[in-house]
């Protein structure tokens, strides 16, 4: 079993979710194509498969840049870790970090949003093992799943983020307190265009 971690992140509206963000142990996976662009998602690799503050900041000055190019101001939320370092330079996106020991309560993805993606991963995934039974019906289930490879893991995570409906990001955001009704002087949006939340693991 190959360990990854997913960056994902979405807008309180519901209505933008950034591509999804893959880490994997191996830069170049046996099922992979060579040009890496082509995957279904963003790829980067660490020696641990998990999110590093490098990988981090990384995501973020590309983000950056697309931004200034759409110009759109950004106020982007995410929980404190050592994976998450502060970035000063970001012309276009304000980073909040949420207070110590509140993720659970004040994280939108954790309302919701990473259990629903969940959901649908594993929909899709048990979807994609009953077709294989069907055509072989001598086929075990568990010998099926251990041939997914990473590729189809990547596929299968970047439908199952598509799947994910709008209103369910928008009520995530309520449970967390964040409300795309409120008007700019409540939620002290000032010069942003948006409000985001990403989370990792």
């Amino acid at each position: 079993m190959k360990r990854i971690t997913l960056l994902l992140c979405a807008n309180m509206t519901g209505d933008e979710k950034l591509p999804v963000f893959v880490i994997g142990k191996s830069k170049q996976p046996r099922s992979f194509p060579k040009d890496l662009s082509k995957l279904p998602v963003r790829y980067r690799n660490s020696a641990n498969a998990w999110m590093t503050g490098f990988l981090f900041k990384e995501w973020l000055y590309e983000w950056d840049n697309k931004l200034k190019i759409q110009d759109r101001r950004v106020l982007l939320l995410f929980d404190n870790c050592t994976a998450h370092p502060a970035v000063d330079d970001l012309q276009m996106i304000t980073l909040k970090f949420l207070p110590p020991n509140t993720t659970s309560l004040l994280q939108p993805m954790d309302m919701g949003v990473i259990k629903n993606f969940k959901g649908h991963y594993r929909s899709r995934l048990n979807d994609r093992i009953i077709a294989s039974l069907d055509a072989n019906p001598d086929e075990k289930a568990i010998g099926i799943s251990k041939k997914i490879t990473l590729l189809n893991a990547l596929y299968l995570a970047r439908d199952a983020w598509k799947e994910l409906k709008p209103s369910t990001i928008v009520n995530c955001y309520s449970k967390a307190g964040l409300s795309a009704c409120a008007t700019e002087e409540e939620a002290d949006m000032g010069d942003f265009h948006d409000v985001a939340t990403v989370v990792s693991g």
